[in-house]
């Protein structure tokens, strides 16, 4: 588990996009930082900051925490 940074996130934060189950999520980055815009706990669509990056090669998941204090790796 390492911070979410330009040196440890592996994926395609250039505005990709991502489909599953009817909600289209967008990859981006924004001062530095990375986020996701998808939908939230409460099913709105929102931007959620990606916290921490976990890899096994060739793996790579995103740490997102949710209001409330829930998360989603």
């Amino acid at each position: 588990m390492q911070p979410a940074t330009a040196g440890t996130v592996l994926g395609d934060f250039r505005d990709a996009t991502f489909s599953q189950h009817g909600v289209a999520s967008r990859f981006f980055s924004r001062d530095g930082k990375f986020f996701v815009h998808t939908e939230g706990g409460d099913g709105k669509l929102a931007d959620f900051e990606i916290k921490y990056t976990f890899r096994v090669a060739p793996l790579q998941q995103y740490f997102v925490e949710f209001p409330g204090g829930g998360s989603r790796a």
